[in-house]
């Protein structure tokens, strides 16, 4: 070993003769091409591309059944309790237990909502976001841009559910796709509130071409996850995504995904780490700033790592609970359906079969893009008003 070591050391030049410009000239190719490589800190480009083939792979007809989960939204949404989900379909003879089942090709809407108050006061609308600068997640109208919606009908009652059943037609979903569904009161516009909401999954998304990464003038561009130039994309769509959990503060308290779940440390904080932190880290914002005085038990936080959440709704009768932060790592056994192979339901005893997606082993959290919408809310606020647009920023889709 020291022998081949010193060689090395000793290697009197360039091999085979070759020209040192030349050498330089490759070296400063190299370096460009590692520079032009996105970093996706310790995600896997290639894991997700065969996560995303399986799910297309694994879809009846090709993916023409869109599901949207219909969840409340704590800090968002007039309603903490209900649920349900939307499925949007080419195939009209599929229905599913708390559901919005749409035949994109037909028109005809199927859905059923559990939880809220048996009586027809509930309309559900769906929106077509529209991408402009600062747009949202949400349904808005601003001067220069406004969101394509369209209301679907009003819910009845059947039974202890509440069930809604129309057709708008053959050409109703031909330039529409819906970013995402919204249950609101009666004759109410899901701009000014809302009850329940929801929006496809990610593989979804993707399947249908609605994500989009930023291009250097931060311009929205979509990509074909289908391409010939899909491993470069899926690598830059995912160091975005690393950039935003690392450094988006969304307007609020200076926290980010990051200063919980931290990349260093496992994804996760604990006492150890902690206790190497300086006061002025934004983990301690309720230490540093009165507005937030109760937006963490300190001591608590300090000396076990826990985290408050509200996890029942921001009502003060509601309580709290104290969990320690997910190191992330094993999501991907927990939002996904199932395995059928097992015959058994594991998350929900068959008493919510097959949902589209869930976070936690009971099913119990939202689907991942608006569990991280509402983790906005719960940690990022700059005070216990939770005020959208003043107190935070809601995410647009990229």
């Amino acid at each position: 070993m020291t022998n081949t070591c010193s060689a090395a050391v000793r290697h009197p030049g360039p091999p085979g003769g070759v020209p040192a410009h030349v050498l330089l000239a490759l070296l400063a190719m190299t370096m460009l091409r590692a520079a032009e490589t996105p970093n996706t800190g310790m995600a896997d480009p290639a894991a997700l591309i065969q996560a995303f083939d399986g799910y297309r792979g694994r879809l009846a007809g090709g993916g023409r059944t869109l599901t949207i989960p219909l969840v409340s939204m704590r800090g968002l949404t007039t309603a903490d309790n209900a649920g349900g989900s939307v499925n949007l379909t080419t195939t009209p003879t599929i229905t599913t237990r708390d559901a919005i089942s749409i035949d994109m090709a037909a028109g005809s809407v199927d859905s059923t909502v559990n939880l809220l108050p048996l009586r027809p006061s509930f309309d559900l609308w769906l929106v077509d976001n529209r991408v402009s600068p600062g747009h949202t997640t949400f349904a808005e109208a601003t001067a220069n841009e406004r969101d394509v919606l369209k209301k679907v009908g009003t819910y009845h009652v059947e039974g202890t559910s509440l069930r809604l059943t129309v057709n708008l037609g053959a050409n109703a979903f031909q330039d529409f796709f819906p970013d995402r569904a919204f249950v609101v009161e009666l004759n109410r516009s899901p701009i000014d509130s809302f009850v329940l909401t929801g929006s496809p999954t990610i593989f979804d998304r993707l399947l249908h071409r609605q994500v989009r990464y930023l291009d250097g003038r931060g311009v929205p561009v979509p990509f074909d996850p289908t391409g010939p130039t899909r491993e470069l994309d899926f690598a830059r769509l995912i160091a975005q995504g690393r950039q935003l959990f690392l450094k988006e503060k969304f307007n609020g308290n200076g926290r980010t995904c990051g200063t919980c779940h931290v990349e260093t440390n496992n994804f996760t904080i604990d006492p150890d780490f902690i206790s190497t932190l300086p006061p002025t880290d934004p983990l301690f914002v309720a230490q540093t700033s009165q507005a937030l005085a109760t937006l963490e038990n300190s001591e608590l936080l300090h000396k076990l790592g826990l985290i408050l959440v509200n996890a029942d709704g921001f009502q003060r009768d509601r309580g709290f609970v104290l969990r320690s932060v997910q190191n992330l790592q094993a999501l991907k056994t927990s939002i996904v359906p199932q395995d059928p192979n097992f015959f058994v339901d594991f998350s929900t005893n068959g008493k919510n079969p097959n949902p589209p997606e869930r976070t936690g082993w009971g099913n119990d959290g939202a689907p991942m893009r608006d569990f991280a919408l509402v983790a906005i809310v719960q940690h990022a606020t700059k005070t216990l008003n939770r005020a959208r647009g003043i107190d935070f920023r809601l995410p647009t889709h990229e």
